[in-house]
């Protein structure tokens, strides 16, 4: 299916589902200039350069009884004065739209992203190192009510990620799902899962087929949820032998009166071209930073997270402090890599409209393969905003960042950046 015409798909179920509900648009404009000392992030060829940046930010929001619609998309041209990239109009955003078809039993959701990445994580992030990556997932659901504890539920999905990079390597899956779920009380669910997926290289060769069995817990407790999930998975490749792996999952989401915490881990064997991001273990709340798109090959992927968020003063100071750890295993390659990081955020609501968010970050990237050198990047971001109206701002900001390598190395850099935009909203 071309882009196109998932395009049009997405399209005609919006004019569908807003043909018999009120409209609930929000449209806004902006327009920033930016200036760094170092925009090729490269030390040995430093050049400063200024850009400019235009960009159009619209989206549509409803829910009915039946259907329930959710599209974000932004518009944005980007011009460099000293031509060191070359200027780049892109369109980025999802959509998504669900529609219930037999409430509670039978529904049906139609999804499109498109976004931009980094290629290859190692290197890094300029216009060159970035691709255009797409994403069109659909698929029905059904429940079938067995008792007034067990339900079984099942579900079929296809899903086609495309990259606009004729090194990354793209795919299609097809994924069956039968899930047994009990509830053993009104706060605790179990679920015994079985899966199937069929993918689909764009790459001759790299075909495969991944199947799992897992059994796993849901609950509520006060204040807050959780997940545990663990099981086994096993990918059948086209040509090269078998792979199995543990497959787990765990999320922990709480709230207090002034704070709020979660911590997520995944571990599952994908591919470069899938990675971690349909897995809606992930939300709001985490990051979402799959790459490596740039190698086409089987991966255990292993991520954890956890963050805490802290609000005094009337919420008007807020602080967030996050650890992650992401780790990749190729199967017979020695690009695996252990990332480890941690950031903190501060935003502040000073007097008068005006509002202060400060953040800084560290990471320490280890490859498995001991010949390769560690990498160590650090950043500092401080913004200030003056809120004009409801509908018109203004931003300033300084970043600041560098990157170095285990025994110093040509790809060092470091980089200051300022920057302004304007925004209004209609």
């Amino acid at each position: 299916m071309k882009n196109i015409s998932k395009l049009g798909l997405i399209s005609f179920f919006v004019s569908l589902s807003t043909s018999s509900i009120a409209a609930n648009y929000t449209i806004s404009v902006s327009s920033s200039l930016e200036h760094t000392d170092n925009v090729r992030k490269d030390d040995r060829n430093k050049r400063n350069d200024t850009h400019s940046t235009i960009g159009v930010d619209v989206s549509y929001l409803e829910e009915s009884a039946r259907i329930k619609t959710s599209n974000t998309f932004r518009l944005y041209r980007t011009d460099y004065f000293r031509n060191t990239f070359s200027d780049e109009t892109e369109l980025v955003g999802d959509s998504r739209i669900d529609f219930s078809i037999l409430p509670e039993r039978l529904d049906w959701f139609v999804s499109y992203q498109r976004s931009r990445t980094l290629s290859q994580n190692t290197d890094a992030d300029t216009p060159d190192n970035r691709v255009t990556r797409k994403v069109f997932q659909t698929g029905p659901s059904y429940i079938l009510r067995l008792s007034g504890q067990d339900t079984l539920n099942t579900s079929l999905l296809y899903a086609d990620n495309s990259f606009d990079d004729s090194d990354s390597v793209g795919s299609d899956s097809k994924t069956a799902n039968l899930s047994w779920n009990h509830l053993y009380s009104d706060k605790l669910t179990g679920n015994l899962n079985t899966t199937y997926t069929d993918v689909g290289s764009d790459e001759s060769g790299s075909d495969y087929e991944r199947s799992s069995l897992s059994y796993g817990f849901n609950g509520i407790m006060q204040n807050g949820t959780y997940s545990i999930e663990y099981g086994r998975n096993k990918i059948k490749r086209e040509q090269l032998s078998s792979v199995t792996g543990n497959f787990y999952q765990a999320n922990i989401n709480y709230s207090g009166s002034r704070y709020k915490f979660g911590f997520v881990a995944d571990r599952e064997l994908t591919d470069t071209s899938i990675g971690l991001s349909l897995n809606d273990l992930f939300g709001v709340d985490f990051l979402s930073n799959d790459t490596s798109f740039e190698i086409n090959e089987v991966v255990e992927r292993t991520r954890y997270e956890a963050y805490y968020n802290q609000r005094v003063m009337d919420d008007r100071l807020s602080t967030t402090f996050r650890i992650f750890n992401d780790k990749e295993d190729f199967d017979g390659r020695l690009n695996d890599t252990d990332n480890r990081g941690a950031s903190f955020d501060v935003t502040y609501e000073l007097p008068g409209n005006w509002s202060n968010q400060t953040s800084t970050s560290y990471e320490v990237e280890t490859p498995k393969d001991s010949s390769l050198r560690k990498s160590y990047y650090r950043s500092l971001r401080t913004e200030m905003k003056y809120q004009f109206s409801e509908k018109l701002n203004i931003n300033t900001w300084l970043t600041f960042s560098r990157r170095d390598w285990e025994g110093g190395g040509a790809d060092e850099y470091q980089e200051w950046v300022v920057g302004a935009s304007v925004g209004y909203a209609f």
